[in-house]
């Protein structure tokens, strides 16, 4: 039997700052001894485990364990177990976990009956956002918004910025260009991105789009149990 799990680290804007915690999203099938021991080999000072809610109205079924003993509730846990659903698309204005403490209650600050609003484009599912910023050596800051997908805000949205460039190249008075600009995305989420995008425009027709950029390895893992 195989699981797999995230790490995140809550209350901070940086890797490797604040507090981690270790999430196991499908806890499906592992008894408590097996959640104790998988706590213990994590070693984190918390390590949750998301099983299906008993009631259909609840988002899911949350265990909190420490390396020694389970916890009935804990603050940084719910937190970053809140983070690992919004990011795996579980979307809703508020996430109820049933805990052995009671049910706690995560409310989304992002208002989503205000994007549909305000957003009733047939076929538009979020915003996306940008300003000329020259410092720092890029050239656009940008940020996007899509709740009504489970995506409260993407630190790096490829398809939008392929679009954007395409958009700024046909609003240029020049009949051709070569145009290059350099976007930062994410910094608000403290997931900071920097996606390369270029736009080829020909007798006044953008001709080609594309985007680019750089990759790192962070985790991978599976437990084996």
């Amino acid at each position: 039997m195989q699981r797999d799990f995230v790490t995140v680290d809550v209350f901070t804007d940086r890797r490797f700052g604040g507090s981690p915690l270790a999430v196991l999203p499908d806890g499906r099938g592992l008894t408590s001894a097996q959640m104790q021991a998988i706590a213990a080999e994590f070693n984190l000072s918390e390590t949750t485990f998301v099983l299906p809610a008993k009631a259909p109205s609840h988002t899911a079924e949350v265990r909190i364990f420490t390396p020694k003993a389970e916890l009935p509730f804990a603050g940084h846990p719910n937190v970053g177990t809140a983070f690992v659903l919004a990011n795996r698309g579980v979307a809703g204005d508020a996430l109820i976990f049933e805990e052995k403490a009671g049910l706690v209650r995560m409310k989304a600050r992002p208002r989503t009956d205000v994007f549909a609003q305000h957003l009733p484009i047939d076929g538009a599912f979020g915003i996306h956002l940008y300003v000329r910023d020259t410092s720092e050596g890029i050239d656009i800051r940008a940020r996007m918004f899509a709740p009504s997908q489970g995506m409260i805000e993407d630190p790096a949205t490829g398809s939008a910025n392929v679009a954007l460039v395409g958009l700024l190249a046909s609003l240029r008075p020049e009949s051709d260009l070569a145009l290059r600009l350099r976007i930062a995305q994410g910094v608000e989420m403290g997931r900071p991105s920097l996606i390369e995008a270029a736009a080829e425009k020909r007798g006044g027709r953008v001709e080609e789009t594309r985007i680019s950029g750089r990759c790192v390895a962070v985790m991978t893992g599976t437990i084996e149990i």
